[in-house]
């Protein structure tokens, strides 16, 4: 899917919003990354540097997963999707905190609204 179609059906989901939606976008196939930049290096008229060319212009090298990424992505917490007028657009009905329970759980965490105030006003 090119961006701006990806984009477009982004747009669609927030117009379907009714407060507080989680919408799954179909959005095609997963690209590797690997093929992504193999593409666009040939796509400069440039050669991959590799073991089948010693001499290419651009090498990529593989450095790993820092911290904090991962190689796939969890999209819901539950299995309850519905479809909605849009093929491409997939409604989940995700369970949450009540605004209440979650104040409950908050606050007995201790108070931490010292440090945020300090951290916000020494920001500015």
């Amino acid at each position: 899917m090119l961006i701006p179609e990806a984009a477009q059906l982004v747009i669609q989901a927030a117009a379907m919003a009714r407060g507080g939606d989680v919408f799954v976008l179909d959005m095609g196939e997963s690209v590797k990354i690997i093929n992504l930049a193999r593409a666009m290096i040939e796509v400069a008229g440039l050669d991959v540097r590799d073991d089948a060319k010693p001499n290419g212009d651009i090498e990529i090298t593989i450095v790993g997963l820092r911290d904090g990424e991962k190689l796939y992505e969890e999209l819901l917490i539950g299995e309850n999707v519905s479809a909605t007028e849009h093929e491409k657009i997939m409604r989940c009905d995700e369970y949450f905190l009540p605004r209440q329970g979650s104040r409950r759980s908050w606050s007995n965490c201790g108070d931490h609204s010292r440090l945020a105030t300090r951290r916000t006003s020494s920001l500015a």
